[in-house]
């Protein structure tokens, strides 16, 4: 569903924040859409990227985070992200060819009998489209996206006012080899990223 939010959104919505349902906000949500303020004029979408944290089985889409993403829902329709049997069938030349088919057929091969079916579902998807036109992506910064996966920090920072900067820093392990190494990233959204397990 992910994917089509500028196809299902009217027309008139020019852009768009998406954030998980399991992530909350510890500042103002209006600084978030500031950052498409800080957009060069081709970008259409920023999510959260962590090129140090490549997974083969995942054919790389942990490098980024589908859980919060800003969108610019009047570009993605300008340049056509997805395919569908509606565009197909126009024969007025409004519309360009989809990126997608392209894009996903050079990261997954050839789709199957049912398709694709990613093991990390629409974040293998924007990350065919991301890896593959990063000219329109822009990085979204590490404090719109603290998750336990990503700076392994709770119970340090988020759980004691008493814990010092340099504990976060140490608590930090996925900051290596990125802008915000040695760094501490002070989160102003945080993404739960829950886990439940229920005994059998």
């Amino acid at each position: 569903m992910k994917l089509f939010l500028h196809e299902v959104l009217p027309d008139d919505v020019e852009k768009a924040i998406y954030v998980d349902t399991d992530a909350f906000f510890l500042t103002d949500p209006a600084l978030l859409w500031e950052e498409f303020s800080h957009w060069r004029p081709e970008i259409a979408i920023s999510i959260p990227y962590h090129p140090n944290m490549p997974h083969a089985g995942w054919l790389n889409a942990s490098e980024i985070c589908s859980c919060i993403m800003l969108l610019h829902l009047q570009k993605l329709r300008s340049i056509r992200l997805m395919d569908s049997s509606i565009y197909r069938g126009d024969r007025s030349g409004l519309y360009p060819p989809a990126l997608s088919p392209p894009l996903f057929e050079a990261l997954f091969g050839p789709p199957g009998p049912h398709g694709y079916q990613p093991d990390l579902g629409d974040q293998t998807f924007w990350w065919a489209v991301v890896s593959k036109r990063f000219d329109i992506f822009q990085p979204l910064p590490y404090d719109w996206e603290v998750s336990s996966c990503l700076l392994d920090m709770y119970l340090t920072g988020l759980g004691s006012d008493a814990t010092t900067k340099e504990e976060e820093k140490n608590a930090m392990i996925h900051l290596d080899d990125t802008p915000f190494e040695g760094t501490v990233v002070l989160p102003k959204l945080v993404h739960l990223h829950v886990i439940l397990q229920f005994p059998a």
